[in-house]
């Protein structure tokens, strides 16, 4: 729910309004389009890569709790930052005469786009991992529902900033960040509270924490567990 809410906090209404407006961008609505266009593209590709460009190389594929809690970290640098440039007198300017104002923006942006793909195939995993015995589809379909709860939720609170907050669109923009920054942390927190500590963290092949085992045995146990589920069947393959 706060992770996909953390988006849309100002993805669906603010980031648009501020293209289009004079105040902000003022650029014409087929480059608006585009630029929102070319951000779900991203995200969409950077999401089904993640496991084969990120989390394998850095030796955190099956992911777990920690591996979540890092990349949701990870993400709250985005909001951050998108929200400290927003409130600097570089935004002041009207328009996109300002390669600064453009260039720091179109960086969170994408940023937050790369990041949170990873987020999002981390919780697509974990949700089926977490299903017990025959519920997969019950709990995928709680997943969701959390998530289009957390994408209206989002929606709603990001209209009510960008609108209210402040004297101008900076100032709601930049609201609309923090309150995002807000969602990242409650999401992080969260997912402490998450029964799955077998494995720790591993940053590489070099860099292990939280009970992280050497490599050589928790590569050897992946493969145990592969074996298992080969003979236990496709049902319990799929549960993994």
């Amino acid at each position: 729910l706060f992770l996909f809410g953390s988006r849309d906090l100002w993805f669906e209404v603010p980031l648009p309004f501020y293209l289009r407006s004079a105040e902000g961008l003022g650029w014409p609505r087929a480059a608006v389009g585009a630029l929102l266009a070319g951000y779900i593209i991203m995200y969409g590709q950077c999401q089904s890569y993640s496991p084969q460009l990120v989390l394998v190389p850095l030796k955190q594929s099956p992911p777990n709790k920690w591996v979540c809690i890092l990349w949701n970290a990870v993400l709250a640098v985005c909001p951050i930052f998108m929200g400290a440039m927003a409130l600097t007198s570089m935004y002041d300017e009207q328009g996109d005469s300002n390669t600064g104002k453009v260039v720091t923006l179109m960086i969170g942006v994408f940023s937050f786009a790369i990041i949170f793909a990873v987020n999002s195939a981390v919780h697509s995993y974990l949700v089926v991992k977490y299903a017990e015995g025959n519920k997969v589809a019950i709990n995928v379909g709680f997943y969701y529902m959390a998530n289009a709860f957390g994408r209206l939720t989002g929606t709603i609170i990001s209209g009510a900033l960008y609108s209210y907050v402040g004297s101008n669109v900076n100032d709601g923009l930049a609201a609309c960040f923090l309150a995002s920054l807000g969602f990242v942390v409650i999401s992080t927190v969260v997912t402490f509270w998450i029964n799955d500590d077998e494995g720790g963290l591993r940053c590489g092949g070099n860099l292990g924490c939280l009970g992280a085992p050497p490599l050589k045995d928790r590569d050897g146990n992946n493969e145990t567990r592969r074996v298992g589920d080969i003979e236990a069947g496709p049902l319990s393959g799929a549960r993994q």
